[in-house]
């Protein structure tokens, strides 16, 4: 499967309300963000307009890796699926098994980016090195997963 994003943007900024797209396989998906800052008609707003996913930042800030999993992305679900059922996707500072275990027990998805990111960077190049690496620590999120929901409910 090919994951694509091709733009970001603001939602504030965007002529279609579409805050990022998707090209899976070659179709496009739009999808859109909700933070912690989201006031309620953002939510609301987005809620009742989103196709595709919701991702929802986990924390302030700009991404990467945190030490910790922040307890306010509960309660920012629990806001946005009162206005949805689309998929929510908990993303931004997750960086390891027992913080992807965690957004699991919440979110219908789970997203690791500066995570892996950082285990190319440290590889310098080296496929040998990275592909290893990369391989365990995606293998170790996904049983950290299957611990949380159990095998018959993970789609990768």
């Amino acid at each position: 499967m090919l994951l694509k994003i091709i733009s970001v943007m603001a939602w504030s900024c965007c002529k279609d309300n579409i805050a990022f797209v998707i090209f899976q396989d070659l179709t496009p998906y739009t999808h859109t963000f909700l933070a912690p800052t989201s006031n309620p008609e953002r939510i609301t707003t987005i809620a009742q307009n989103a196709r595709g996913f919701i991702y929802c930042v986990s924390v302030t800030g700009v991404t990467g890796v945190r030490k910790e999993f922040s307890p306010k992305i509960v309660e920012m679900i629990e806001k946005i699926r009162l206005y949805t059922d689309v998929p929510l996707a908990i993303g931004f500072g997750i960086s390891n098994p027992e913080q992807a275990k965690e957004a699991a027990k919440y979110a219908d998805a789970v997203i690791v980016g500066s995570a892996v990111v950082k285990l190319i960077e440290n590889s310098r190049g080296d496929l040998s090195i990275m592909l290893p690496q990369v391989s365990n620590f995606v293998r170790s999120l996904k049983e950290a997963i299957i611990e949380e929901r159990g095998e018959n409910k993970i789609k990768i």
